[in-house]
């Protein structure tokens, strides 16, 4: 018959080991690379499709400024192009939204810099170790507490 002792002690020995695993990773730079190349990439496409809607409004102000007269014994001015005044709006909530993209990933640029000094690394190890110690003192009475904040800080 299995004990709860020793579920307890084989819950402990699973934590420890996924402690370790996301230390090891941190170290290792893996994911901070690939963050990197993710989000630059992602930058650059948002870069590019802000400039594209950007020349796209440019185009449709342009056309729809566009008038043609006339006069027959009475004057009047079209402005054909005028029909297109609702696709420039559009791309204007779209140039503004890509507004709101780029700021978010350059936050996310700043964020995953942040995470990848050594100073992150060497808090996130220790946090790590004092959350691994505090599951074998007083049955691991702090450990709540300390696997939230080691939880929150990656």
């Amino acid at each position: 018959m299995i004990e709860l002792k020793d579920i307890d002690q084989k819950r402990k020995l699973v934590t420890t080991g996924a402690v370790v695993l996301v230390l090891f990773v941190s170290w290792s730079g893996v994911i901070d690379y690939l963050s990197k190349e993710y989000v630059n990439a992602s930058t650059v496409q948002a870069l590019a499709a802000y400039a594209t809607a950007r020349v796209i409004n440019a185009a449709v102000s342009l056309a729809s400024s566009i008038s043609v007269s006339a006069s027959f014994g009475v004057g009047f001015d079209i402005q054909p192009f005028q029909i297109l005044d609702p696709i420039n709006d559009l791309v204007e909530q779209y140039s503004s939204a890509m507004k709101f993209a780029i700021s978010s990933l350059v936050v996310q640029k700043i964020v995953i810099e942040a995470i990848s000094t050594l100073f992150f690394k060497v808090s996130l190890t220790v946090l790590g170790l004092v959350f691994i110690v505090s599951l074998y003192i007083r049955n691991g009475f702090y450990s709540f507490l300390l696997f939230r904040i080691f939880a929150f800080l990656p």
